[in-house]
């Protein structure tokens, strides 16, 4: 596992990755962790309860990157610095599910 050095700023959010997930993600599903990052810019954004998943907490999140119509679905798990900031890091990264894009668009058309 990577030291949670941070990969990626976006705004506030600070992002980490396992280097060697992030290829294989990508190989499989086609979404750079990069790109997945964004959905957090999404005032729809789906996220989840936690859930303990292998020893962590997980969460399971479902949006859009800011100027795209992709739905993604997107695992992360949520780390404290010693310094106290927050930093997300990305687990894994794929399109949604016909089911989860329905979960997002109706969560959205609710929140209007």
């Amino acid at each position: 596992m990577d030291n949670d050095e941070i990969k990626l700023q976006i705004g506030e959010l600070l992002f980490t990755w396992d280097e060697r997930k992030r290829l294989e993600n990508f190989k499989k599903h086609d979404v750079k962790f990069e790109f997945a990052a964004k959905i957090f810019l999404d005032p729809d954004v789906l996220v989840s309860a936690s859930y303990r998943w292998g020893g962590e907490w997980r969460r399971d999140v479902i949006g859009r990157p800011i100027d795209d119509t992709l739905v993604l679905f997107v695992v992360v798990t949520e780390r404290t610095t010693f310094q106290k900031k927050e930093i997300i890091r990305v687990i894994s990264a794929r399109r949604a599910t016909l089911k989860e894009s329905g979960e997002y668009y109706e969560f959205r058309k609710t929140n209007w």
